[in-house]
């Protein structure tokens, strides 16, 4: 890597729709990932029935990438 890309201005911007799941505390089962709450709400307290399970996490993932800041690319590839 040059060691010049670390000091010009970077960004992150999300490439993807954010996934959310719930995730037992107690043995890691989870839901489906989604974007429905819901659906991951309603996951949790079957389980939760099911297994006497009540410790729970919201999971959210978004996929993102960084990339230099507009024009940084060509003002740090002559040097």
């Amino acid at each position: 890597m040059n060691r010049l890309f670390a000091f010009l201005p970077w960004r992150l911007d999300a490439t993807g729709t954010t996934a959310r799941t719930v995730q037992c505390k107690g043995c890691l089962e989870a839901s489906e990932p989604g974007a429905d709450l819901k659906a991951a709400s309603d996951w949790a307290m079957g389980h939760a029935a099911r297994t006497g399970h009540v410790d729970f996490d919201e999971v959210t993932t978004t996929p993102l990438r960084a990339s230099l800041m507009e024009g940084q690319a060509r003002a740090g590839a002559g040097r």
